[in-house]
């Protein structure tokens, strides 16, 4: 991922921005398939909040995408992440498709000045995110 973001980094760099140009959203996104049956310990935890809303066995097969916003600095930013999962459990392999994307929204906008330092903050709360809600520690 380090080396996707240094050559962002250039990529803007060598652009000609005019000064009323601004970067209003950073996203960060992690994808996996998973079999149903070695679960991590977060993703777990998020299929059983599901299944008591909706019930186990609407549990089935389908697709589900479901924002969460994570933090907001008033008239700042927002931190949020789309969970988009697609799951079979009628499948031989009965697996569960995850992608999480993390964004980082600037109510204001953010100018090429900014953008390093912006990018290395979104890459390491992304990170932290997705590992904490991968172990499960995002829900505790």
């Amino acid at each position: 991922m380090e080396s996707t973001v240094t050559y962002l980094k250039r990529v803007f760099k060598k652009k000609t921005w005019d000064d009323n140009r601004k970067i209003l959203r950073v996203g960060v996104v992690a994808s996996t398939s998973l079999v149903m049956s070695a679960l991590p310990p977060g993703v777990q935890k998020f299929k059983g909040i599901l299944e008591s809303a909706w019930g186990e066995n609407s549990m089935r097969s389908g697709k589900l995408a479901l924002l969460m916003d994570l933090h907001e600095e008033e008239n700042k930013y927002r931190e949020q992440c789309f969970h988009r999962v697609t799951f079979d459990k009628e499948s031989d392999i009965a697996e569960m498709k995850f992608i999480l994307d993390w964004q980082k929204i600037y109510f204001e906008g953010i100018d090429n000045n900014r953008l390093d330092s912006e990018l290395d903050i979104c890459v390491s709360k992304a990170k932290t995110y997705f590992e904490d809600f991968g172990s499960g520690q995002f829900f505790n």
